[in-house]
């Protein structure tokens, strides 16, 4: 077995091999990243042959790309890979990638799971939904502090309102100001055609998957949010349970654990953010609802006892275990109410 180490940038990869029963050592530099290369340069090694990756802008593409070039191909957690090659010395690329073979062959890779091009084409419309509306966000406050800057302030509370929207009609300032505000509103509104168009295309997406309408049986979930559990989790069978699914979206606190005390501290800055951000969104949907749910009164409780931010978390952190035995079990949500005390 031969393994491969390949230290990947922008346009060409290093590539270093290693056999361990030879200790034969193979280096390649600036290989260009396409497969008619890459089938050039493994030519001239022996089979079997493993190799691995960090995790990185491109690395997904280029793992579709030169994946048939070896029995097993990896792509590993960047952080974790670097903390695992650590040593002193000079640090450069040929080194790295011949790290990687090693760390490789002591069979201690970090690897992470590579989602199929269709998960990765659905991640692109559901976070680039997201994205537009930040940038819609944006530009509204942008809107509201250039007619502050002049003492301008909407009577609405929304600027989305058309009671807002005729005030902006009416409104004078000076003419650079005027022609300023013009090209704010013309950008937003391009961006809220954007985002009806995104939203139209994931109604279009759940009306054809199974898993995302299913999720959508749940109270608070739109289709929105429904597509995004989805594309983010991926293949469920991947997680052993609902708490390996919880920490993996970065919904579990945080342990301190000393002899017989253990305090829960903040969220960790790892995890998956998208995931994290639906879900939170949705319990914020549960808690606003009129329809009575046991999530609704989990939250509330939660809020009685420690605060709205923590029965946001609790709850977002229930739904999402709920959502993992939904798609693991392959039923719909059945609500229960709770009797009236």
């Amino acid at each position: 077995m031969v393994y491969v180490g390949l230290d990947v940038h922008k346009c060409w990869t290093t590539v270093a091999a290693l056999d361990p029963d030879s200790g034969e050592v193979w280096r390649f530099d600036r290989v260009p990243n396409t497969r008619a290369d890459f089938a050039e340069v493994l030519r001239a090694l022996p089979e079997p042959r493993r190799g691995v990756l960090e995790s990185g802008r491109n690395s997904w593409a280029l793992h579709d790309q030169i994946r048939p070039l070896f029995e097993e191909l990896y792509v590993a957690d960047a952080a974790e890979l670097k903390r695992r090659m650590s040593g002193r010395g000079a640090k450069t690329d040929r080194k790295d990638a011949l790290k990687m073979a090693l760390v490789l062959a002591e069979g201690r890779v970090p690897a992470v799971w590579v989602p199929s091009l269709q998960i990765r084409d659905v991640r692109t419309l559901t976070r680039g939904k997201v994205r537009l509306t930040q940038l819609r966000t944006q530009v509204i406050n942008q809107v509201r502090s250039l007619c502050a800057m002049f003492g301008q302030e909407c009577p609405a509370s929304s600027l989305r309102t058309q009671k807002a929207q005729a005030w902006l009609q009416q409104l004078a300032l000076p003419p650079l100001a005027t022609q300023m505000l013009q090209r704010w509103v013309q950008i937003w509104q391009l961006l809220e055609a954007c985002v009806a168009e995104a939203e139209q295309q994931i109604e279009q997406v759940v009306a054809h998957d199974e898993e995302a309408q299913r999720i959508q049986t749940m109270p608070g979930v739109g289709a929105f949010t429904a597509l995004t559990v989805v594309a983010e989790i991926g293949d469920v069978r991947r997680f052993d349970s609902a708490k390996a699914l919880i920490g993996y979206s970065g919904l579990a606190p945080q342990v301190h654990q000393s002899g017989e005390r253990t305090r829960h501290g903040p969220l960790p800055h790892s995890g998956n953010p998208w995931l994290r951000y639906v879900m939170v969104l949705a319990a914020q949907h549960v808690a606003c609802r009129r329809t009575d749910s046991v999530l609704r009164r989990r939250y509330w409780r939660t809020h009685m006892r420690h605060g709205p931010n923590p029965a946001k978390i609790a709850t977002a952190r229930k739904m999402l275990a709920l959502a993992y035995h939904l798609l693991r079990r392959r039923e719909d949500y059945q609500e229960k109410l709770l009797t009236a005390a």
